[in-house]
């Protein structure tokens, strides 16, 4: 019943292996689909990082054409300065054209105005001659009855006097000259005629042609203004392509550092997957090494199954023959007699067996509690492997979140493409604006030629008609010879002239310095739109000066041709001179007037003098303002221009750091796919070999069992189970060194974790160790259940021999020597009772102290006391599975050690990253 008991718990037992291994494939299974799914995305990132290269290809294509953008804005912008300058040049000249036509004009007026002006008082001198002698008389009496005014009027009186005298000379002479004129004039008439025709013509003309330079200088004042528009508005988009090119370099540097992060976060990622691709190269070692001596002994337990089922067919067999035996001896007391003889020196050998079964059991209950310390130290690897399995996913997670990451930045990425595209779009359009103002450049540049020829052409008309106009000078002066009345007054008017011209030459040179000082203005047009406004302000009002001109002009010209009805009145007799020399008194009261008029006007220009030297200086101060803001600007360009290049220069590095980047994380990509494919394949393994270890230990188990339960056989059996209990000896060792390997393995691939979580590491070992001490109390106390379960069998063995001893003495059994040896058998009993309650003490003990070696070092002597039988050899090979036991628990506890030893190495290296890690943050 007993034997059957432990057979069923044996079963059971075996089938909760089974399911265990079940749920261990169901696990494993799991496990493969998440390294499947991991692998798909490693490919998914693989993808992702091949695509990589080509947008940093994209990347480098736009920079190229950001170059090239920036080239053509470059270019652009100094055709446009040329351009300026060309206008500025042009405006240059036409401003000098239209001041020096504008001071022709002027002159021309002036000097008409002067002739006109001339021929007046030449026609009235003779007529107020003899007014003037009349207000002469009564100016003299008014000065006497006027004390006050004496001495102005003597002045006065003076001049009145000497112009008088003049005058009757000149009339005198006049007088004499306008017989030998009447003379004259007939003669001349005809020549006169042609002359004023000739010169009516001259004047018709010059008047058309001024009339047609004033168009034109006013449609290239249009023009100029609506240039000046277009390049207003053409550096406007260039400083809007300026602000969306700083704003794209912002944009570029905030991507920069975004990039930099990430790839900061990639080194530190790359760096932790190459210490976990070392670790699984190692343990993939162990794990290929662990396979091949698995391998093998499948082989071997296999055979030894074999034998196992040969030694039970052959126990049935002996089983049978005993039954047949037992059933002889009933039948025949001689059989009887030799079966109690033979039951005297079976019971010696039952005593043998039973210490030898105490012993057995004995070391099978320290078997049995050496295996459940192994299933803890299994749990304790299985909760390793859990362990790594989280830190897989973490690993997996943080994967993820690169991708995420990578993503960020792809999408980032394509937005900026997008938005390079998009400015460069703009760009082309603004080129094609600047092309298009080009164009209306060339064609106003060739409509100014066209205007300088017609300009050009104006001038030679011009001085063509000053050349005739110097030749009826001539005649006026060889007509003029002929009145010598006159000859005073054309030498006071040429003073006057030549007053006038330097008064002109005055004028210029200030011209000149203006001029001097609108290029100068005109130099910081290139950069100040505000100015090309002033300059717009400054021409209008020049257009208006040159209309108001046109106007005093057309005046002038109808007092000319007044002046020249009153010639031909005067040409047309004598009577009328006379008359006019009567008029002239009165005209020289007039001239007086018109002389104090004319040093008013004087005052007047000497003020307007003053006035435009004060506009010069303010002017000058404002052009050395605006090229204080040229230059600010200027140099505001080459900053811009400077950290354009920067830009570029930083962004080529960026990218020649992203490539290598990509390359590192292709190639460390590629080694984790690898490593996670060797995992895979480790992982098997090793679930594998835990299922062969969990059969081994089924199977061992089933041998000690048929072990235990077949050492009543012979002593072939017992010779042919003792070699069997070798190999499985050599099993067992192996077993464990496979143990010690795949723990070393997986110790070696938690090592990360370990550095990670130390702490939690070793709160999670004690709980085990609790956990452990748990079992091994339950282990001991389920051990003390079974020790007194035979304590009571024994008892009740005993009861019985007592009861068979009394039933023999009772029936008158005389034979000496059975009774001895029942009560021998008796006394043994006990003594195996002594024992197992020894083996209860050291239980307790091992149980309170919670460490085997004084139990183990009890058996040894109890060991060596017992000769060495085949049952003895039994009891040697477990003495050596305990010392093998004591030997795996020394190397676990120096594992344990060099296990904390790398975990605060890796505690230490996991503290000096993390401060290389913030001072880079830093």
């Amino acid at each position: 019943k007993r034997m059957e008991g432990g057979f069923q718990e044996k079963a059971a037992a075996y089938e909760s292996a089974k399911w265990r291994i079940n749920q261990l494939e169901l696990e494993n299974k799991d496990l493969l689909e998440k390294t499947e799914k991991v692998s798909n995305e490693n490919e998914g990132l693989k993808g992702k990082l091949k695509d990589l290269p080509v947008k940093d290809a994209t990347i480098e294509h736009l920079e190229k054409a950001n170059r090239d953008l920036t080239e053509k804005l470059t270019e652009s912008q100094s055709d446009v300065r040329r351009h300026l300058e060309s206008l500025k040049a042009t405006n240059e000249v036409l401003s000098k054209r239209s001041e020096e036509s504008n001071t022709f004009v002027s002159l021309k007026i002036e000097l008409e105005s002067k002739v006109t002006e001339l021929e007046k008082r030449n026609q009235l001198l003779a007529e107020e001659s003899s007014k003037k002698e009349e207000e002469l008389r009564a100016h003299k009496e008014k000065s006497r009855l006027r004390s006050s005014d004496n001495a102005r009027m003597e002045v006065v009186l003076k001049n009145l006097q000497s112009e008088l005298d003049s005058t009757k000379t000149m009339n005198s002479i006049l007088n004499d000259k306008v017989s030998l004129l009447s003379d004259e004039k007939k003669s001349q008439e005809p020549l006169i005629k042609k002359l004023r025709i000739e010169y009516n013509e001259l004047q018709e003309s010059t008047t058309a042609k001024i009339s047609q330079m004033h168009v034109q200088t006013m449609d290239l004042t249009k023009q100029n203004m609506d240039l000046t528009e277009k390049l207003a508005s053409a550096e406007k988009s260039v400083e809007v392509l300026t602000k969306e090119n700083n704003e794209l370099s912002m944009e570029f540097s905030h991507k920069k550092s975004e990039k930099s992060d990430v790839e900061k976060e990639n080194s530190a990622l790359t760096s932790q997957l190459r210490i976990l691709t070392v670790q699984k190269d190692r343990a993939e070692q162990s794990l290929s090494s662990l396979s091949n001596d698995l391998q093998m002994r499948d082989v071997e337990l296999k055979a030894l199954q074999q034998e196992v089922n040969h030694f039970k067919d052959q126990s049935a067999e002996m089983r049978k023959v005993l039954q047949i035996k037992s059933s002889d001896l009933a039948k025949t007391e001689e059989e009887k007699t030799a079966l109690q003889e033979k039951l005297v020196l079976t019971k010696e050998l039952v005593e043998k067996q039973k210490q030898d079964l105490s012993d057995a059991q004995t070391r099978v209950v320290s078997t049995f509690s050496q295996e459940e310390e192994i299933k803890t130290q299994v749990a304790l690897e299985q909760a390793n492997a859990v362990k790594y399995k989280s830190l897989y996913d973490k690993t997996r997670s943080e994967l993820n979140m690169l991708k995420d990451q990578i993503s960020n930045v792809s999408n980032m990425e394509e937005s900026f493409q997008q938005e390079l595209y998009y400015a460069k779009t703009q760009a082309d359009d603004r080129l094609f604006e600047i092309n298009q103002l080009k164009g209306l450049i060339s064609q106003l540049d060739l409509t100014q030629n066209k205007l300088v020829g017609k300009l050009k052409e104006v001038m030679a008309d011009l001085e063509e008609s000053k050349r005739r106009e110097k030749e009826m000078e001539k005649l006026c002066k060889v007509r003029e010879e002929g009145e010598k009345e006159r000859e005073g007054d054309v030498g006071r008017l040429q003073e006057s002239l030549r007053k006038m011209d330097s008064e002109k030459d005055k004028l210029m040179e200030d011209l000149d310095k203006k001029s001097e000082s609108i290029q100068t203005l005109e130099q910081t047009v290139e950069t100040q739109s505000m100015e090309l406004h002033s300059a717009k302000l400054e021409l209008n009002t020049s257009t208006i000066k040159i209309r108001e001109l046109e106007q005093r002009f057309k005046e002038f010209k109808g007092e000319y041709d007044s002046i020249l009805n009153q010639c031909k009145k005067l040409h047309a007799g004598n009577s009328e001179l006379q008359e006019r020399e009567r008029q002239a008194v009165t005209e020289i009261g007039a001239l007086s007037e018109d002389m104090t008029a004319m040093a008013r006007e004087q005052q007047v220009v000497n003020a307007e003098l003053v006035k435009a030297v004060s506009e010069r200086d303010n002017l000058r101060d404002e052009v050395q303002l605006l090229h204080k803001k040229s230059l600010d600007q200027e140099r505001m360009l080459e900053m811009k221009i400077a950290a354009i290049r920067e830009y570029t220069v930083a962004y080529k590095e960026l990218g020649a750091d992203n490539e290598s980047v990509l390359a590192r994380l292709a190639d460390l990509e590629r080694e984790i796919a690898e490593k996670n494919a060797m995992i895979v394949q480790r992982e098997d393994e090793i679930s594998t070999m835990e299922r062969v270890v969990e059969e081994l230990e089924v199977q061992n188990r089933q041998a000690v069992s048929d072990a235990v339960s077949y050492e009543a056989a012979t002593s072939e059996l017992t010779s042919a189970l003792s070699t069997a209990e070798n190999r499985m000896e050599r099993d067992m060792r192996e077993r464990m060194a496979a143990h010690e390997k795949v723990k070393m393995s997986k110790l070696n691939s938690m090592q990360l974790e370990a550095a990670r979580n130390a702490m939690q590491n070793e709160i999670f070992i004690l709980r085990e160790q609790l956990s452990s001490h748990a079992t091994k109390e339950r282990n001991v106390m389920d051990e003390n259940q079974m020790l007194r379960e035979q304590l009571s069998a024994q008892a009740g063995k005993e009861k019985n021999l007592e009861g068979l001893i009394l039933e023999l003495r009772s029936t008158g059994y005389k034979e000496d020597g059975a009774l001895p040896a029942y009560e021998e058998e008796i006394s043994s009993l006990r003594a195996d009772n002594e024992r197992l309650l020894q083996l209860l003490s050291n239980l307790e003990e091992k149980r309170v102290e919670a460490t085997s070696p004084s139990s183990e070092d009890d058996e040894k002597p109890a060991a060596a006391k017992t000769p060495k039988t085949p049952r003895t050899k039994l009891n040697e090979q477990l003495a050596a599975l305990r010392s093998e036991n004591k030997r795996l628990r020394s190397n676990l506890q120096a594992t344990q050690e060099t296990v904390g030893r790398m975990s605060t190495e890796i505690n230490r290296v996991r503290d000096d990253y993390e401060a290389v890690t913030r001072e880079l943050n830093l």
